[in-house]
């Protein structure tokens, strides 16, 4: 009894594999680790889905391209300047458009659409490194890499940009709200003098979405350890309208 039970619950995750994921979040580490990271929290923290991250299993491409084959509701695509650059974010973005063509295009600012030249066939192996690993290689050709990239670059409609206008870790909550279709609700910016006399200040590099990140990953860390101590909880200074 206890054999078959256990080959029926391999022939289970067979078919039904243990691990799926509502979205998959793919970024350049170098670029935007932090601000992947951060919304990745922010996502889960917000919906009861799960949120898979690339650069924490990057040391496998089959194993990541059979997730985003199979294993995942959407693949969610953070830009920033040299993403289309990384060989493994192109291998997802071209084997989500072969598969299933379930996206969204997060777009920084510092991201400028490629061309359509450059986005020619004879021209997309000239975007990577020397050096980096030849997807063809996992049965990606130079063919729909083209087709897939000119896909997430300009006909994908469902997109969104990291907003500088708004102040602080709103710009993260307010993208976070929006990949999940929900009304992000407005939050003061300016908190009370007597409340921000007893919390713990943290502060990052102003101007610096990286550094934000990373201050609000250590608020959310920092903030249960801290709660019976600091009643008043912590502040990060970048969510404050003036700060010089």
């Amino acid at each position: 009894v206890a054999v078959t039970a256990t080959v029926c619950y391999a022939g289970f995750r067979h078919f039904f594999p243990a691990k799926y994921f509502h979205s998959f979040l793919c970024a350049y580490k170098a670029e935007a680790g932090a601000q992947a990271r951060y919304l990745q929290t922010l996502l889960q923290q917000r919906s009861t889905q799960r949120c898979f991250l690339d650069s924490d299993h990057l040391a496998d491409l089959e194993e990541l391209f059979d997730i985003v084959r199979c294993r995942c509701g959407r693949l969610l695509v953070y830009l920033t300047t040299d993403t289309l650059k990384r060989p493994w974010v192109v291998g997802e973005i071209t084997v989500t458009w072969q598969i299933h063509q379930r996206a969204f295009a997060i777009e920084h600012p510092s991201w400028v659409k490629p061309s359509i030249r450059d986005l020619k066939e004879e021209n997309v192996a000239l975007m990577f490194p020397e050096g980096d690993c030849k997807l063809v290689e996992y049965g990606v050709t130079d063919e729909a890499v083209a087709l897939a990239l000119r896909w997430i670059s300009y006909e994908l409609t469902a997109r969104a940009t990291l907003r500088l206008d708004l102040v602080g870790r709103q710009r993260f909550f307010q993208l976070a709200d929006e990949i999940l279709k929900r009304e992000s609700p407005r939050r003061n910016s300016e908190p009370d003098e007597r409340k921000a006399a007893n919390a713990v200040l943290l502060s990052t590099v102003p101007g610096d979405d990286e550094a934000l990140a990373v201050g609000g990953i250590l608020a959310g860390l920092l903030a249960p350890r801290l709660q019976s101590q600091v009643p008043a909880g912590i502040i990060l200074l970048e969510d404050m309208q003036d700060v010089s």
